[in-house]
């Protein structure tokens, strides 16, 4: 979900209760460092898709009965497009 806040956009998205516990949040705030609202729909979309494979990686994990470590979480770099597992 694309939001503003003051100038800039911001992306948001809320973990399913399912995926919380392992995720360790309830939803995925990511400032995307624009005021413009057409490259923020661009940079949010790209969020989107990668935040959808976070999700179903750790429902993967979960359901294949993995140890909590190996669940991924999310981690974010300077860069609001970057999310990569954190290590």
């Amino acid at each position: 979900m694309l939001r503003i806040r003051g100038t800039t956009y911001h992306f948001r998205r809320i973990v399913p209760p399912a995926l919380r516990s392992a995720l360790k949040q309830r939803e995925i705030w990511v400032s995307l460092k624009t005021g413009y609202q057409s490259e923020a729909c661009k940079r949010a979309s790209l969020l989107h898709a990668r935040t959808t494979e976070l999700l179903e990686e750790t429902s993967r994990a979960l359901a294949e009965g993995q140890e909590r470590q190996a669940v991924p979480h999310v981690e974010c770099s300077k860069n609001p497009l970057v999310l990569k597992p954190a290590l």
